[in-house]
């Protein structure tokens, strides 16, 4: 049976068993030597269709727009639909055989109008009432509305046959299955490339290249009354606005007032011009809210609480005494962060959890910020007062916002009397969440773990050299996980859930996060990994008291986007709960320093804190030590192998050991070189780690070093050998 390994600890053991060998160098300082494509097909477009060549039975009254163009090709034409329309079936035949002569000269004007200026030829389209009256080979030639959801790529030229110079930007919009040529004026000048967008707009289609189109500035279209009853009459509405008008205090609307918007998903059905109004000036989508559909199925069945296809209901309030058009976050900042909350929810649990998000409209709360902070709760009351108006907003429409539909409810507000205290709160555990501030990946992914059962992600700061000695609990210290105070960032690749958070929400199984009571070397694999793989683990838990060791190997993890020499070489140790749920809000994850107090005090002192390659961390109590061996693979391949020795007598005799260096003093950024020989009174193989004395480490368990120090100074070089 082979003896738990034992390490000589510090300098205090120099004298007895000369384990650690101290050297200090003299680096002295040396003088200066002279010297617009679109990507996924989006949804097919929403487009009016062209009545038959036979007009109504009744011809419809056309009031034509104010005002002529300057395109006599477009006038003319115009002039002819509109004595089309209003013609007789008799007459329409003889009428005919102009239009198509006519069609000719428009389908030109409108091509060159919508390339000089998209804003004209919108207005100058074709209406409805006349457009629906045409026979079907005239409609299929001239303008025609589009409104989808596509793909507009915005692409910048340079150089070129200077006889004929390109445009120094130039726009493609792929939308409805085809590639136009996109001509745009007013705000989207300014837009970039992007992705499943309003498009709506009129154009011109062409069989060899796709066509033109003159895009709208806005998101959204207000139809004429007669587009209107055809659309309540024949489509499915997106959604309906009508609840919300009771509470608003306003004027009673009847039928007759009832407006429609038309957006790149579809018509919706406003109570009021009024309401549509305020709406469209901002931005028509804010007003209906939306959905963010999940990527795929979960294959957990049962679901359990954390596990399985989830649906996220997120309410944007506004309290009764903020302005009438102020938003918390807009539209399109909510749907970056809600797309990005599914799709790092989905890669976290390697797919385990299939989140769907459906977003309301800024709803105005009945009661003030004051109102509300004078509650012993605000928070549930503003949940009660904000789900009614949500289930009752959109009744009979596509997204019924009824809180029993869902599985998680979230509040989005803003302000600075109500919920001070926090940027995120949540129910752990529950279904409930707050969000008042800072709205990012982070925050959102933070309070949702609480959701999912999770409790913060902490610390134990050391007060001694010895990571588990005395020392004090440090609530949101664990750097390694959302669930500290990492908040406020976007970055894709920022703490995820820790490998005991994983494990204990399910997403990691015992297969995959053994129970270690034997010794063995182990190869534990980055839990970053895109898939998991049969018979990988990707942690290790080892019993102590109440709780476990958790250690994992967290290559990915970055701290404002840097990669870490400590989580690239080292072995990330914590203390973790053995049962779950908690019975006492003290516990969580805690992240234990291999380092302590060589950074500082608080979660800076934590940069160091992995157990590096080469050297051991011994648990005399619990009769375990270990010590990671080597590093290996590559990106999402990239593993750890550790030694674990637990469960076994305390009986071993320290290994002897002697350090030397080349020289004593050494020009700054010259090579030095170090090296360590050691026995072993049992013949064990010893691991070897390198502290330079300069904020660096060894990472390869190597008895030889080579080292540069960069700065001129006195260094104390340490060397542990453990066998």
């Amino acid at each position: 049976m082979k003896p738990f390994r034992k390490v000589v600890p510090a300098l205090a053991l120099l004298a007895i068993v000369a384990v650690v060998a101290v050297l200090t160098f003299r680096s002295a300082p040396v003088e200066p030597q002279a010297g617009t494509a679109g990507v996924p097909a989006p949804a097919a477009a929403t487009a009016s269709t062209p009545a038959a060549a036979n007009g109504p039975a009744t011809a419809p009254t056309v009031v034509p727009r104010a005002g002529t163009s300057a395109e006599p090709g477009l006038d003319g034409f115009r002039r002819w639909a509109a004595e089309y329309a209003q013609a007789g079936v008799a007459e329409r035949d003889a009428l005919a055989v102009e239009g198509r002569r006519l069609v000719a000269e428009r389908r030109r004007a409108m091509q060159d109008l919508i390339r000089k200026d998209p804003k004209a030829a919108i207005d100058q389209a074709l209406p409805f009432e006349l457009r629906e009256a045409l026979p079907a080979d005239i409609a299929g030639l001239i303008e025609h509305p589009v409104r989808a959801r596509g793909d507009l790529s915005v692409m910048g030229a340079f150089g070129g046959d200077a006889s004929a110079p390109r445009a120094s930007y130039e726009r493609v919009a792929h939308v409805g299955g085809r590639d136009y040529q996109a001509f745009v004026y007013g705000s989207r000048v300014d837009q970039m490339t992007t992705s499943n967008d309003h498009l709506l707009g009129v154009a011109v289609d062409d069989a060899l290249n796709g066509g033109v189109i003159a895009l709208r500035e806005e998101s959204h279209e207000v139809v004429s009354k007669a587009e209107a009853d055809r659309i309540l009459a024949t489509k499915t509405l997106w959604a309906r606005a009508f609840a919300a008008h009771a509470k608003s205090g306003e004027d009673a609307v009847t039928k007759a007032d009832e407006t429609v918007v038309v957006t790149g998903d579809g018509p919706a059905l406003f109570c009021c011009a009024l309401h549509a109004g305020q709406s469209a000036s901002t931005n028509f989508v804010d007003a209906l809210g939306g959905a963010i559909p999940s990527t795929g199925r979960s294959a957990v069945i049962p679901p359990t609480h954390a596990q399985g296809d989830k649906r996220f209901l997120v309410v944007r309030l506004r309290f009764a005494n903020q302005a009438s058009d102020f938003e918390p976050i807009s539209d399109s900042a909510l749907r970056d962060k809600l797309e990005m909350s599914r799709d790092t929810f989905a890669r976290w649990s390697y797919g385990k959890l299939q989140s769907e998000f459906v977003y309301t409209p800024v709803f105005t709360a009945p009661r003030t910020e004051e109102e509300y902070a004078a509650l012993s709760s605000p928070e549930s009351q503003m949940t009660r007062d904000m789900l009614e108006i949500a289930a009752a907003y959109a009744e009979g429409g596509q997204f019924p916002y009824n809180a029993t539909n869902f599985n998680f409810r979230c509040m989005v507000f803003e302000s600075d009397k109500v919920g001070t205290r926090y940027c995120g709160l949540a129910q752990v555990g529950g279904i409930d969440s707050w969000m008042r501030c800072a709205w990012s990946i982070s925050v959102f992914a933070h309070e949702w773990g609480h959701n999912f059962s999770l409790r913060h992600a902490n610390h134990w700061e050391a007060t001694s050299p010895d990571p588990i000695g005395p020392g004090v609990h440090r609530e949101y210290g664990g750097r390694y996980s959302t669930m500290h105070a990492w908040f406020a960032t976007d970055n894709p690749i920022s703490p995820a859930f820790n490998t005991g958070e994983r494990w204990q929400m399910g997403w990691l199984s015992t297969n995959d996060v053994p129970t270690v009571r034997t010794g063995g070397v182990y190869r534990i694999y980055s839990a970053e990994a895109t898939n998991l793989v049969a018979g990988r683990l990707y942690g290790l838990r080892i019993p102590k008291d109440s709780r476990s060791y958790a250690f994992e190997y967290r290559p990915d993890f970055r701290a404002d986007g840097v990669r870490e020499f400590f989580t690239d070489n080292g072995l990330v140790v914590m203390w973790h709960a053995n049962q779950v749920p908690f019975t006492s809000g003290a516990e969580g994850t805690q992240v234990l320093d291999m380092h302590p107090r060589t950074y500082g005090d608080g979660e800076s002192g934590t940069v160091d804190s992995p157990l590096l390659v080469g050297r051991t961390f011994t648990d005399p109590f619990a009769r375990l030590s270990v010590t990671p061996l080597r590093v290996g693979g590559s990106g999402r391949e990239k593993y750890i192998e550790v030694e674990v020795r637990a469960g076994i007598p305390l009986s071993n005799s320290p290994p002897v050991a002697l350090a030397r260096a080349a020289s004593q003093t050494v020009a700054v950024n010259a090579p030095l070189a170090l090296s360590v020989t050691s026995a072993d009174p049992d013949g064990d193989v010893v691991s070897v780690f390198w502290d330079f004395g300069d904020g660096t480490y060894s990472a390869d368990d190597s008895a030889t070093q080579e080292h540069r120090w960069s700065r001129a100074g006195d260094y104390v070089v340490r060397v542990d050998v453990s066998d």
